[in-house]
């Protein structure tokens, strides 16, 4: 027994309440900084630019998600930008959900629903990460893999991943969308056994209903 008295249970309770970016008091203003028309954060062009050209902004600050994985690359962009290098901007489509729960949870681009009002043609593939060996080597037993395909080319529009490993899964599928790639080609890289990846393997072979491990 606890020299507090009985063991019990306690509950702990999170609650997310959103977040924003605190902009006041740094004098944007008198330094020629923008904000975006109704809003708090920082009006930028592609590369970081502010409205003071000797000002940068990235981050949390800037654009529309908050996140680590965002912000570094966008001060990569800005840097390269400020230094004369030539660069490319970071694509805000391809940016990751990253939700590190357990199972963790994974997303970039389209949702199916957000497809399907867009008015694209398209179908899905699924793959439960049980279905693979790797699921019972590493008990995952309730993670799943999904794409979503526009059919006009195969190209992969969206990919939503729930796994113990989700968040390391998705870097494939940022590849393959950055790359205009399609789940055809997907469908026939050869994945390493026994791995979870062979769930978005089984995946993109699902669009067509031929997922070995159904």
């Amino acid at each position: 027994m606890s020299p507090l008295g009985p063991a019990r249970k306690e509950w702990l309770t999170c609650v997310a309440g959103g977040r924003a970016p605190d902009t006041e008091g740094l004098g944007l203003e008198a330094a020629g900084v923008a904000l975006e028309e109704g809003g708090r954060k920082i009006k930028v062009d592609p590369y970081g630019r502010t409205t003071n050209p000797k000002v940068f902004a990235i981050g949390d600050l800037v654009n529309k998600k908050a996140l680590a994985h965002k912000a570094e690359e966008e001060g990569v962009v800005a840097v390269e930008t400020a230094a004369g290098v030539e660069t490319e901007p970071v694509d805000q489509d391809l940016l990751v959900g990253a939700t590190f729960t357990h199972p963790q949870v994974a997303s970039v681009g389209l949702t199916e629903a957000a497809a399907k009002e867009a008015g694209m043609p398209i179908k899905v593939g699924k793959q439960k990460i049980s279905g693979e060996g790797a699921g019972t080597v590493y008990d995952d037993k309730d993670g799943l893999v999904k794409l979503v395909i526009d059919t006009t080319y195969g190209e992969v529009v969206g990919a939503h991943i729930v796994g113990n490993r989700a968040c390391d899964m998705i870097a494939e599928l940022v590849a393959v969308m950055a790359l205009e790639g399609g789940y055809q080609e997907l469908s026939r890289i050869v994945h390493p056994h026994p791995t979870v990846s062979e769930a978005v393997l089984d995946a993109a072979r699902a669009v067509d209903s031929w997922a070995i491990h159904a």
